[in-house]
């Protein structure tokens, strides 16, 4: 049943309540403006807290102590979770159905979702909290291949290729069969590179390079479970409030929630100014001329912000997404195995490939579920030996579920926006409760992208 809404008084108290809960994780993570303002002389401004925004964050907080510089995330959403909502138990908390822009009703769905912009595709839209769709994504991490990199400048492709080992072991990627494995995962990979060399096109297998951490990264301390940014920039935060003395003209890192930045102002070839609403209102935030400011607030929303902000001709175009089937099928346990399922039995596996148009991988799961579903125990918190005792032994002993979810890319287009490319601009049809022009996004896939 639903409950009352809760009206704010102005009486002041150290943590709200609500009905369920009281909210210490909220106020022992996120400031108001008012904290975040009492010395608004900042080196860095970042907005957005999702996936990039949170881990750039942390890192220039961390690697920036020497120099004293004072960091501000302005986050649109509000404190969800502290971390991957598959590191808890079955608490309810699920990605929303792909919807069209005119089914929205403005309207949060599965309490954080929310889709901003319109177009002419179904999508879920952004997860409006701390960490964004980091506390959701399935955690597949696969690398940029050789020929991916050689579209990419120089300079870039060889920080790509020197950083990734140092992310991927950050992230849990590596090493990559801490966290699935046995059995099922061995004979499977077995089976698919002794058929490999014989199908056109697939270059590899190997264990899937999924951004989870299975076993501490060091004796005494806990793994870190499947990755989000969030824990890292929580720890940022509490960090700096620590070593501030609870004094917030001196504090270097500040996190302010229901920060919707709707317009950034600008003068000389610079921002210098940051228009936004908290919690409704309407806020200002001078910028100074050697303070950066980081768009991180998703690919949609980031664009959408520099269109309304300083647009160029070809700003908006290049639009790329990648393309997904999925296909389950059923093989006989006897296949792979002679005997039944003694242990709970899970596989993943990656495999990559070519076409002269482009890249394109396979995510494989397998599991001895039963129903049918080949995901059913993947990336579950179950905290009862019990219970995962009764799944091993109500494995299915004939059958073995396969899935095959295929990623291809797309390709940009540079030269304009006609109607059957990609691209996205700002609706001249629609604006936001903000009253701002809404991003229009068209996805089109060719018919050489489509083969």
């Amino acid at each position: 049943m639903a409950l009352p809404k809760l009206v704010p008084l102005f009486e002041p108290v150290p943590y709200q309540e609500t009905t369920f809960s009281h909210d210490a994780l909220g106020r022992h993570i996120c400031n108001t403006w008012e904290e975040a303002t009492v010395n608004p002389n900042f080196d860095v401004v970042i907005i957005g807290a999702g996936m990039y925004g949170a881990y750039c964050a942390a890192k220039l907080y961390q690697a920036s102590e020497s120099l004293g510089l004072r960091i501000l995330v302005l986050e649109a959403g509000a404190l969800l979770t502290s971390e991957h909502v598959q590191n808890l138990t079955q608490v309810g908390l699920d990605v929303a159905d792909p919807i069209f822009g005119h089914q929205d009703n403005g309207l949060p769905r599965k309490i954080v979702w929310g889709l901003p912009w319109r177009g002419n595709q179904a999508f879920p839209g952004l997860a409006y909290c701390i960490g964004g769709k980091s506390l959701y994504w399935g955690g597949w991490s696969p690398r940029l291949t050789d020929a991916d990199l050689a579209q990419w400048p120089a300079e870039v492709a060889d920080y790509l290729r020197s950083i990734y080992e140092t992310v991927e072991e950050e992230i849990g990627v590596e090493p990559k069969a801490d966290y699935i494995n046995g059995p099922l995962c061995d004979a499977l990979k077995n089976q698919i590179m002794t058929a490999l060399p014989g199908v056109t096109h697939l270059d590899s297998v190997d264990n899937a390079p999924l951004a989870v951490q299975g076993e501490p990264p060091e004796p005494g301390l806990f793994s870190f479970d499947k990755y989000s940014s969030a824990p890292i920039l929580i720890s940022a935060l509490r960090d700096a409030a620590a070593k501030s003395g609870i004094n917030d003209a001196v504090r270097r890192l500040f996190m302010v929630p229901r920060a919707h930045v709707a317009r950034l102002h600008t003068g000389d070839g610079r921002i210098v100014q940051i228009e936004l609403f908290v919690n409704g209102q309407q806020r200002f935030l001078s910028i100074s001329p050697n303070c950066a400011v980081v768009l991180a607030a998703s690919t949609i929303e980031s664009t959408r912000l520099a269109l309304e902000s300083f647009p160029t001709a070809h700003m908006g175009s290049n639009l790329m997404a990648h393309l997904r089937s999925d296909f389950t099928v059923r093989i006989r346990r006897s296949v792979l195995f002679p005997a039944p399922p003694v242990q709970l039995e899970i596989a993943a596996l990656f495999v990559g490939g070519h076409t002269p148009r482009g890249q394109f991988h396979q995510q494989i799961t397998a599991s001895a579920g039963m129903g049918g579903d080949s995901d059913r125990h993947l990336f579950n918190m179950i905290p009862d030996i019990d219970r995962i005792e009764d799944l091993t032994r109500t494995q299915d002993p004939d059958w073995i579920p396969i899935t095959f979810r295929g990623i291809a890319e797309m390709k940009g287009f540079r030269d304009g926006k006609p109607p059957d490319r990609s691209w996205m601009d700002l609706s001249p049809f629609e604006r936001d409760q903000f009253t701002n022009r809404r991003a229009y996004v068209n996805i089109v896939t060719t018919s050489e992208e489509q083969t």
